[in-house]
């Protein structure tokens, strides 16, 4: 059995192990109460797992994230899913939203962000033990040490880089130049998805571009021009007045029934929804219904509950 404790190149240096011995196995990484577990066939990685993460129910989040999915889509399956016990991720593969190719390279991708996670980690400890029987990852493109080597060698200087790069992979990009790849205004994530590339290699591709001054990770409302800028502000400054108003009214007034006061804290959420929606869209150019509300943790689960019956794109 290999074990060590964890610190800057320990991981690379089992794997030279593994590799190099042709070892098949489980390397299990331990950081406090977190544990991940990467799979070994013949030195080559060929699944990862994290304790408590369900890799189907994972992969939808990522796809959610990216905006591959939509949140429509995703909450449809769901509602399919106790009828027919399927899990969510096979009910959007079998009506085509998730096709197989795009599965494969989802399943792979996490398999490589588990990865990542690890190298990340400056505290824990690690241990392999050989196995003769490893259940591999369906779908899932193996890893060999030379790709991953050849990634850790492109970053190993330049960290702060590969923690850019990694942060635009959920938020959209600004292309600077016209190209057809990757794609302006979407996720890192999303172009990955449509492209058959392994990602440590996107990875490093999409570095050289940021290096370059090709490709921009999008800062929301700082990146706007002046005059758009000074919009926003007036639209947050009327906002956050306007909210500040209506909680004055639900805290300050004293409705004479329950009925009244059901009716001052729905009109509340409702106004609460409006605005935050409109700032999203205003941000990110993209709509937003509830759900992707509570998930950026912009409002609550039970004012999400509130106006679930109302039309939130009409305050009044």
């Amino acid at each position: 059995m290999l074990s060590g404790e964890l610190n800057p190149g320990a991981i690379g240096n089992v794997w030279e192990e593994i590799a190099a011995g042709e070892m098949t196995g489980m390397l299990a990484v331990i950081a406090g109460k977190e544990q991940w577990d990467f799979s070994f066939r013949e030195g080559v990685m060929t699944g990862a797992h994290k304790r408590g993460i369900n890799n189907a129910e994972h992969a939808v989040e990522l796809m959610l994230d990216a905006g591959i999915l939509r949140h429509e889509t995703v909450r449809d399956a769901l509602k399919k899913q106790s009828k027919v016990m399927k899990s969510c991720l096979d009910i959007l593969m079998e009506e085509g939203h998730v096709p197989l190719i795009l599965y494969s390279r989802i399943i792979s991708a996490s398999m490589r962000l588990y990865l990542l996670d690890v190298l990340a980690l400056s505290k824990g400890h690690y241990q392999f033990a050989v196995k003769d029987d490893m259940r591999e990852d369906p779908g899932a493109k193996p890893l060999d040490a030379a790709r991953f080597n050849a990634f850790r060698d492109r970053f190993e200087h330049d960290h702060k880089m590969l923690k850019q790069v990694r942060d635009a992979l959920f938020s959209p990009i600004e292309m600077l130049i016209e190209v057809s790849f990757p794609l302006d205004r979407k996720t890192l994530f999303y172009s990955y998805s449509t492209q058959d590339r392994d990602l440590f290699d996107f990875l490093v591709r999409m570095a050289e571009l940021i290096k370059s001054g090709s490709l921009t990770t999008d800062r929301g409302i700082w990146s706007a021009a002046p005059r758009d800028l000074v919009a926003a502000l007036l639209l947050r400054g009327a906002a956050l007045f306007m909210t500040a108003a209506v909680l004055a009214a639900v805290f300050i007034a004293r409705p004479k029934s329950d009925t009244a006061i059901h009716e001052v804290n729905t009109r509340a959420a409702r106004h609460k929804v409006f605005l935050l929606s409109e700032l999203y869209l205003f941000d990110t150019g993209e709509p937003a219904d509830t759900d992707r509300l509570v998930r950026a943790g912009l409002i609550t689960q039970s004012e999400a509950a509130t106006v679930q019956t109302d039309d939130p794109t009409n305050p009044q």
